[in-house]
């Protein structure tokens, strides 16, 4: 062995070089020694383990299930088969040390190749796990600094029951992140219910034209005299498009905080706002693309447009919140803005029941835990298990007649209901069910990473109702249960500090697996005959799953996967990727159970280049 002094130190990354050269000569020069390294641990295991000993993790070389498992085998084998290509054309281990220890001298190599060998693994172990790694991932740091340049963050929730809007400007972000323009009260016409949301109510007129919104809405709804005729056939009869319906709300909201904008003498247009949409962390992302349709057909500039998702829009507003706004932080221990903080956000709004964990950041930001769970076990179902009591009360043919003759009526009873529903004491009978929410919280605290989530933040305008407040304080005696003053509006004021502050959520747990679909060549071997294809002559597999990212899977925002990819076929003029998720972990197919279609996006070629060019 020679061994070349060179008089240039060397940073610690280079000493990990230093012994991975000096690793390929030991391993290469012994005939004996032809073990491979475990991704997961970094042991290293005799070839006729299939399994790492010290983990069990399954030995990658293993894997030729398919394509996709070769290409892993590639990269899970790429040390050893590097160690042995290198050692093959150089016996010459470089190493640096200082001038003074000379400038080079040969050393003979020692005869116990197992002690040496020991010694070296044992370094490199200690060194691959401080090493730099390849990143899946690309991502600019500096983003998480950058605020939006836009003069005006707007939020819109569009809510299953109640819809509203804040703003702020981004001076006054600045000055006090707080500072939060949330629309003066809403007149619900009522003795009782004044409110900083609006029912979210649209009233048509016959030729599907916008008439009123919210409770303006309800009120002309109320004073029109209807006839079995007209509100069943409009109503339920005609086909009414949903992206209208869903974009004229949303277009009327927009409208109102123009003109609120206009009437205050502010020179703010269009493009110089920011608008973010709110939507239900549950919702599949079919459901979310819908909502960015109709908030772009509702004129909202695609480049203006963010979607914020709920819970995660309250745990931003709760990380601003001074401790004294959050009821049940004044008992002994509350850390939730503190480094390394793991708490439960549970987003009770009309309709849906949203679940996150997120887990503070020492630079300031938050980590997804857990991807969003919950169930439509929302403020409604209360209301609905009151029309039940109701019914059978008074029977449901008197209840049509209520509902056709006097609407206005019908109307203000269920918006009386729905201040008492809020302030009912939870000594009181008649307690409406709430077991699916307490089942909802303890299914996701049963996880073994999350056991040490230390507090529990309910937010949302259901979240209110201290009979919700008091159950979830009783079956979680050794959580914090916090609550933020004005609980219905932390979503809509936390989506305008997310507006303003787009990568304060630093990584999301994936709540599938993505992967586009792909042809690769056929192996007997390891393809179903039923899914071979020929093109110009070549025999390819089709509807292979590639996976993106896997389930569960930690991923940065704002990140960005670099794969490259050729076209099949001798002429095209453009090629499609069809993007799919599954609920597996390791799809093969994109036609299993497992998976649905996602989107298509369709890429055009220059003219005159040929397919395997592309």
């Amino acid at each position: 062995m020679v061994i070349i002094n060179e008089t240039q130190t060397r940073s610690h990354d280079n000493k990990y070089d230093t012994f991975v050269d000096s690793l390929i000569c030991v391993f290469t020069r012994s005939e004996k020694i032809k073990m491979w390294v475990c991704l997961n641990c970094h042991e290293f295991n005799s070839p006729e383990n299939e399994n790492c000993l010290a983990c069990h993790t399954a030995r990658p070389q293993s894997r030729t299930g398919s394509a996709k498992g070769r290409r892993e085998n590639k990269v899970s084998s790429l040390f050893l088969d590097g160690i042995k290509r290198s050692a093959d054309k150089t016996a010459v281990v470089r190493t640096r040390r200082p001038a003074s220890e000379g400038t080079l001298e040969q050393r003979q190599q020692t005869d116990d190749v197992g002690k040496v060998t020991e010694h070296l693994v044992q370094q490199f172990k200690h060194l691959l796990s401080r090493a730099p790694k390849e990143e899946k991932f690309t991502r600019h740091d500096s983003d998480m600094l950058q605020m939006t340049s836009h003069m005006l963050v707007a939020a819109v929730d569009f809510g299953t029951t109640y819809s509203g809007y804040a703003f702020s400007f981004r001076h006054e972000f600045k000055d006090d992140p707080l500072k939060i323009h949330a629309n003066q009260a809403w007149n619900a016409g009522g003795r009782s219910l004044l409110s900083l949301k609006t029912p979210t109510c649209l009233l048509l007129n016959k030729n599907k034209e916008f008439v009123a919104f919210g409770y303006d809405a309800e009120n002309m709804f109320s004073d029109i005299h209807i006839t079995n005729e007209m509100v069943l056939k409009d109503i339920s009869g005609k086909q009414v498009l949903a992206l209208d319906v869903f974009s004229l709300a949303i277009k009327a909201l927009v409208k109102h905080l123009l003109d609120l904008l206009e009437n205050r003498g502010t020179n703010v247009e269009m493009k110089d706002i920011l608008w973010v949409l709110t939507v239900p962390a549950i919702w599949s992302d079919a459901a979310k693309r819908f909502m960015r349709n109709s908030a772009e057909k509702a004129g909202i500039p695609e480049n203006n447009l963010k979607i914020a998702l709920e819970p995660e829009a309250a745990s931003i507003h709760s990380q601003y919140l001074p401790t004294k706004k959050l009821i049940g932080s004044e008992k002994q221990g509350f850390t939730m803005t503190e480094p390394g903080t793991k708490y439960m956000v549970v987003d009770l709004g009309g309709g849906t029941a949203d679940i996150t964990v997120h887990k503070k950041l020492s630079n300031g930001g938050l980590e997804e835990l857990k991807h969003a769970t919950g169930n439509d076990c929302g403020g409604t179902s209360v209301d609905g298990h009151f029309f039940q009591i109701l019914t059978q009360i008074v029977g449901g043919p008197l209840i049509k007649i209520f509902q056709e003759e006097d609407p206005e009526g019908y109307l203000d009873l269920f918006r009386e209901f729905e201040v008492v529903k809020r302030t009912i004491h939870p000594s009181k009978t008649g307690k409406p069910s709430i077991d699916n929410i307490t089942s909802l919280i303890q299914s996701v605290l049963d996880s073994d990473a999350l056991i040490d989530v230390s507090q529990i933040l309910l937010v949302g305008g259901f979240s209110e109702c201290l009979l919700i407040q008091d159950a979830i304080k009783t079956k979680f005696p050794n959580k914090k249960v916090i609550i933020p003053e004005e609980a219905g509006l932390s979503v809509l004021k936390g989506a305008v500090l997310f507006g303003h502050r787009p990568f304060y959520i630093e990584s999301r747990k994936m709540k599938y697996t993505y992967g586009i679909e792909l042809k690769d060549h056929f192996d007997s071997s390891e393809h179903d005959r039923k899914r071979l294809v020929v093109i110009d002559g070549i025999e390819y597999c089709d509807k292979i799953f590639e996976k993106l990212v896997t389930i569960n899977e930690t991923v940065p925002v704002g990140s960005t996967i670099n794969r490259s990819y050729s076209a099949t076929g001798t002429t095209t003029e453009t090629d499609e990727f069809s993007f799919f998720i599954s609920t597996d972990e390791d799809p093969q197919y994109t036609d299993e159970d497992s998976c649905s279609h996602l989107g298509t996006l369709t890429i055009p070629f220059p003219i005159h280049v040929k397919a395997g060019d592309q």
